[in-house]
């Protein structure tokens, strides 16, 4: 992920912010569940480290699956797959395993969301064979989307299928520097069921709110590719999963990004065991488990 990307210092590894009021409004619910993942399957440097040796190229989702609990989508933000080809992915996962696919380009950088209808309903006839295998839909917004297009956004919200669960992404500082506006899309996405997107992105910690409008909620962690200052980064993130577990939030879809994907594996692994010191209690799904372990 480049937005927000900055070299390691500990001049960006400032607290976590407290949570929006919006966390509290949440209905009570017990337990937590963070679900680990990454970004892509397409890994040929884990045949042998993370997926068995010999595995092909077209067995690569179906080991990830093993591995991994959950995946951002990205390839649907570039073209719509036909149905056929998204129920074939949902049969080669794990039970457990969820998609979260990231919304065209088309309907986000191109129409800017005006006049999306039909993209829109094509991209929903897209994943909707993902089935119980689809998590949130993510609606990432280019840097120079502006606030003054807030009704744009309004309606396009207002417009969106009821049985998907959207997530939202906006990046340029104007979303947050004007705090009732900001306020009141919260407010629709608690009333829709749908929630932010909360990043954490160094270089960019406006965008890390900590509004989370609805029980489920896609945490995109940018990584510093294992640097050791990394390592306290996410314990912080397993004290904040600790608090959360006496919210209504129940699910946190983790998205790690790291510069190379290499080590996605490794943070993985750590969120795990920070996860599991701050608070046994929660559950978590998707830690990798090298083969030499077997």
């Amino acid at each position: 992920m480049k937005f927000g990307k900055v070299e390691p210092s500990r001049e960006y590894l400032a607290p976590l912010p407290n949570d929006h009021a919006i966390v509290m409004e949440l209905e009570p619910s017990p337990g937590l569940t963070v679900h680990l993942g990454g970004t892509q399957w397409g890994m040929k440097e884990w045949v042998g480290q993370w997926y068995p040796p010999g595995t092909p190229q077209k067995g690569y989702l179906s080991a990830y699956t093993q591995q991994f609990s959950c995946t951002e989508l990205n390839a649907t933000h570039y073209r719509t797959f036909a149905p056929e080809q998204v129920a074939e992915w949902a049969k080669q996962s794990a039970s457990e395993f969820k998609f979260l696919p990231k919304l065209p380009q088309s309907i986000s950088h191109y129409r800017r969301l005006k006049n999306a209808e039909e993209p829109t309903a094509l991209f929903a006839e897209s994943i909707r064979p993902l089935g119980e295998h689809l998590g949130p839909c993510f609606l990432q917004m280019p840097e120079n989307y502006k606030a003054e297009k807030a009704r744009d956004l309004f309606d396009y919200l207002e417009a969106w299928p009821d049985d998907i669960h959207l997530a939202l992404e906006l990046r340029h500082p104007s979303w947050f520097d004007d705090q009732t506006l900001f306020d009141d899309i919260t407010a629709t996405l608690h009333n829709k069921n749908m929630n932010w997107v909360l990043t954490d992105a160094p270089g960019r910690p406006d965008v890390l709110h900590m509004a989370s409008a609805s029980k489920q909620l896609m945490l995109r962690y940018a990584g510093w590719d294992f640097h050791p200052l990394e390592v306290e980064r996410i314990a912080q993130w397993a004290e904040k999963f600790a608090q959360w577990e006496s919210t209504g939030i129940t699910d946190v879809y983790l998205c790690i990004h790291q510069p190379s994907s290499l080590r996605t594996p490794e943070s993985a692994i750590q969120f795990a065991a920070e996860i599991k010191k701050a608070k046994s209690s929660i559950r978590v799904t998707g830690t990798p488990s090298p083969l030499s372990l077997f």
